[in-house]
């Protein structure tokens, strides 16, 4: 969807307003603007249906007592708690992020902790490595993006034939579906080391058959 630069005439009072609510809903006076003549309108645009897909994602972690909603910081970000089965109960966050570059969604899935104890980051460190493998094995060569580093992971999210042709519902149950995956089967490993490999095989090919829509 094309930009321009429009000339508007508006209240100092509405634009105080319309600012308050930007900040509030992580958007730029100009994107809020845009949302609301667009639903005025009654026209979706991206910043919408990403904004619908994460309300989708929030309704289903929000029912499960395993994650937790975090504040979110903007409106292409949602950022999600769970806790980790290992000795003092750490914590790990999840976050996805997805923009719009022209009409194509580019999607980014992030597992985080902060925490310094090393034991911990080289748990983390297996797990991510052998996650990486697991979903090598299913996903075709050269879709798969994964960065690994100290505590953290970053993986790129990809739907095929772009997702503005899916339905928010679509990908926000695709992309909960994923989260909890990963969740479940980093948790396993931590309770099982790297005997879980062919478990977490299994499940993720499960996971792959079962989708309508995978990421």
């Amino acid at each position: 969807m094309s930009k321009s630069v429009y000339s508007l005439v508006l209240s100092d009072e509405v634009i105080r307003a319309v600012d308050r609510a930007a900040y509030d809903n992580g958007y730029s006076r100009s994107g809020l603007i845009n949302q609301i003549l667009a639903e005025y309108v009654s026209m979706l645009t991206p910043e919408k249906h990403i904004c619908d897909i994460f309300r989708r994602i929030a309704q289903l972690c929000d029912g499960d007592n395993v994650f937790q909603l975090q504040n979110q910081p903007s409106g292409n970000l949602l950022s999600i708690k769970s806790i980790l089965n290992y000795k003092y109960n750490p914590t790990i966050r999840y976050s996805v992020e997805i923009t719009v570059d022209g009409s194509s969604y580019q999607g980014e899935f992030r597992a985080v902790s902060r925490s310094q104890s090393r034991d911990l980051l080289a748990l983390l460190d297996g797990f991510f490595r052998l996650w990486f493998l697991v979903e090598s094995s299913c996903i075709p060569k050269g879709r798969l993006k994964t960065e690994i580093s100290p505590g953290r992971m970053r993986r790129r999210l990809v739907v095929e034939g772009g997702g503005e042709s899916y339905e928010a519902q679509e990908l926000g149950d695709a992309i909960a579906d994923y989260i909890s995956l990963f969740d479940k089967s980093m948790n396993l490993y931590f309770a099982g080391g790297v005997q879980c490999e062919e478990v977490l095989q299994e499940l993720y090919r499960e996971y792959v058959a079962d989708a309508s829509v995978t990421v």
